[in-house]
Parts: C-alpha cells; structure tokens; sequence
C-alpha cells in the first residue's frame, strides 16, 4: 500500500503505518507484534475505497484487451474511457473525504464492469 499509494496517503497515516511495520519486525514479544499488527490492519482499511479505485482501473484495462469492439451492445471503448474517469474521481473523492460521493461512483463503475464480468 506504501508503495501503490504512497503519494495519496496522508502524511501522517504514511509515518504511523511505516512505524508500526518497524515495530512489528522489531519486537520481539508476540503480543505486541499482535496488537502492532492489529493498528497497522485498522489503519489500511481506512484505505479500502482507494483500493477498490485502483481494481476498477485494472479491471479496465482488461475490458480493454476483451477481443472485439461491442459486447452485449455497449461500446467496449466507451465504457473503458469511462472506467477510467470513475476511477480517477473516485480518487479525486478520497482526496477531498467525500466517502459517500466516491461510493456512489464506485457503484456505477461496478455497474458497467458488470457487463463483462463472464470475460474474466
């Protein structure tokens, strides 16, 4: 994630998870490593929209390579482009924590990935 994102983390998220990766691989008692472990878990999930932002834009490239230009009537391309925009504003979203604005375009991407899902 530090180095998929690393340039949308916020800072101080991207300091606490490289920190918390420290203290994992340097202690040396079990349960702290546990609970370290358990911080570090909490911390990314709040990352799970950017995530899913980054499938949709893989997910689109793989549209794009699907032999032939129309499938079930849609334009491949078109849906590609599109794809890739929601993509980008989902991210544009996270950005400016508007949660509930980026699912919503995360539902219309799934929509259209949806068309295509037997191709995967």
């Amino acid at each position: 994630m530090l180095i998929e994102f690393g340039d949308l983390l916020d800072p101080f998220d991207k300091t606490a998870m490289i920190n918390l990766i420290n203290q994992i691989e340097s202690s040396a008692d079990e349960s702290e490593k546990l609970q370290f472990a358990e911080t570090l878990e909490t911390k990314t999930d709040e990352y799970g929209l950017l995530n899913s932002a980054l499938r949709i834009e893989s997910l689109a490239e793989r549209i794009l390579n699907i032999p032939g230009t129309l499938i079930g009537g849609t334009n491949k391309q078109s849906d590609v482009t599109k794809l890739k925009q929601l993509g980008a504003d989902v991210k544009t979203k996270f950005k400016m924590h508007q949660i509930e604005p980026a699912k919503a375009l995360m539902d219309e991407a799934y929509d259209i990935i949806g068309k295509y899902k037997r191709y995967f």
